[in-house]
């Protein structure tokens, strides 16, 4: 009988899990809808500057615009009714962000020439490896212990002896 408990909440914990993941890949999508709209929004009403690298500032704040669209999606529908204030979690959110670019950029071009050399097919394989990264840090140290109960470990353990 212990077994069957111990297999039924390891099984609710990791369904829990799924479908924050899902959750989160879904608040990711639509970012990225806000991100390019944003951007086509800037690119309009900014005037085309002479200097090279002139859209970088129209590029980054469309993605600030995200961060900022992710972050709060992020707190009122995946990780819902977690403990503390949001405040707390949203440089630690946006640090991952940022540095997440920082690593997505070089592994598109380390998978561009093993995808035929597509730079769109390799930024979008880089994003969903990296989707898998940041969901694996805010669930296990940003949003640790919100929605998904005790570990797998704690529940192995109650039901050990």
């Amino acid at each position: 009988m212990h077994r069957f408990l111990r297999t039924r909440q390891l099984q609710g914990w990791t369904a829990g899990r799924s479908l924050r993941l899902l959750r989160f890949a879904g608040v990711g999508a639509s970012g990225l809808g806000v991100n390019l709209g944003a951007l086509a929004l800037l690119l309009m009403a900014v005037p085309r500057s002479p200097i090279a690298g002139g859209d970088a500032v129209s590029a980054v704040l469309a993605t600030q615009l995200a961060v900022a669209w992710n972050f709060a999606l992020t707190e009122r529908w995946v990780f819902k009714g977690h403990p503390g204030h949001w405040q707390r979690r949203l440089l630690p959110f946006w640090a991952l962000s940022c540095a997440t670019l920082l690593v997505q950029l070089p592994l598109a071009a380390v998978l561009q020439p093993l995808l035929e050399g597509s730079y769109l097919l390799a930024t979008a394989a880089a994003v969903c490896i990296l989707v898998v990264t940041r969901f694996a840090i805010c669930d296990l140290w940003l949003y640790r212990g919100s929605g998904g109960g005790r570990r797998p470990q704690a529940l192995l353990s109650e039901h050990a002896s």
